[in-house]
């Protein structure tokens, strides 16, 4: 039986991460020969594709999938959900260059151990690693604290309230919508 980190829902809808792996590494074969991709491209190694669900479109996912090379990061592309198609890719443009990794939600919830959260209703409450839930998958809407999927949320629940710890290590207590124009 497959569990959510190798096929996430029913018969008539899959998303399978083998699809997902399959396709990125499809992608980067294609632009790999681009003087642009070049830099990021060769000789990296594709890491397990992460689930992201959107927030503000309901039944809407994709995957991201970080490329390696020398264990540095060096590209990362969000690939369809359904279509299994390019979305968008963010890559270093010169060798040697990194992109940043994303905050590790278990180390961030154990570097504020015992401090208040400081933020939305649960302010003045303790950071207890224990009493906290992580959300098994990233979640994502365009706001003013992301304007890009591949910059998606890990959620934090603390008893009925929700925080969105951004893949940087930035916490919010709400995502507010971009400004027009913005």
């Amino acid at each position: 039986m497959a569990s959510w980190t190798d096929t996430y829902g029913d018969a008539s809808f899959r998303l399978l991460r083998k699809e997902a792996i399959d396709a990125a590494r499809k992608i980067q074969s294609d632009l790999e020969p681009d003087p642009v991709w070049e830099p990021a491209l060769t000789n990296a190694v594709a890491d397990e594709p992460q689930l992201v669900m959107r927030l503000d479109a309901a039944d809407e996912y994709y995957y991201i999938v970080d490329f390696r090379r020398e264990s540095k990061i060096v590209a990362r592309m969000g690939i369809g959900g359904k279509s299994y198609s390019l979305l968008l890719a963010h890559a270093i443009d010169v060798a040697g260059k990194e992109l940043p990794p994303f905050v590790n939600p278990a180390a961030y919830l154990a570097a504020r151990q015992g401090t208040p959260w400081g933020l939305g209703a649960a302010r003045d409450r303790i950071v207890r690693e224990h009493a906290v839930g992580v959300h098994p998958l990233l979640a994502w809407k365009l706001c003013t604290q992301s304007h890009s999927p591949l910059f998606p949320f890990y959620l934090l629940t603390v008893n009925e309230s929700v925080y969105y710890l951004r893949t940087d290590g930035k916490l919010f207590h709400e995502l507010t919508r971009p400004l027009p124009g913005r």
